[in-house]
């Protein structure tokens, strides 16, 4: 009788692949998690915040990548005036994160303090920044990495929320 397994070619083709999967987005959440997370303005806010759908982009203001990325967000809330955008803080305070805005101006409806890795774990969040789109059924239409290109792709995902 003949014995089948994978051999170690099949076991680095099945590693290669597990990663690929990982690193494309292929275990990403595919809908909008439950959460609640302090605001800058003080209150909890939950997931409700995107029941019309919109954008939740993770950020630091000590990576390079997030303040290359961050002007564009100004250009999306100009041409996006009613879609919802929420940045949840990656490894920083709200209060570390308002000399920041004092600066440079806050683009979004809200700012969310993501202390415990609530959402970035929910998310499967892997860097700074990382963006999520979602419709308004909190279905998943658009994961971005560092948006290049003044946001060409992320401007498409948007059009269709609108």
């Amino acid at each position: 009788m003949r014995k089948i397994g994978l051999g170690l070619g099949g076991i680095i083709l099945v590693m290669v692949l597990a990663y690929w999967m990982v690193a494309n987005g292929a275990t990403d959440a595919k809908y909008l998690p439950s959460f609640s997370l302090e605001s800058m303005a003080g209150s909890n806010m939950n997931e409700t915040v995107l029941q019309d759908g919109g954008v939740i982009t993770f950020f630091r203001s000590t990576c390079g990548y997030c303040l290359l990325e961050y002007p564009m967000w100004k250009k999306i809330r100009q041409k996006y005036p009613n879609i919802k955008m929420v940045m949840v803080l990656h490894k920083q305070s709200l209060s570390k994160i308002k000399p920041f805005f004092n600066v440079h101006g806050n683009p979004f409806n809200h700012v969310l303090a993501d202390d415990e890795n609530q959402l970035w774990d929910a998310l499967d969040a892997t860097y700074t920044p990382e963006t999520f789109v979602y419709d308004k059924s909190g279905t998943l239409v658009g994961h971005f990495g560092y948006i290049r290109d003044d946001g060409k792709a992320l401007d498409n995902t948007l059009k269709s929320l609108t």
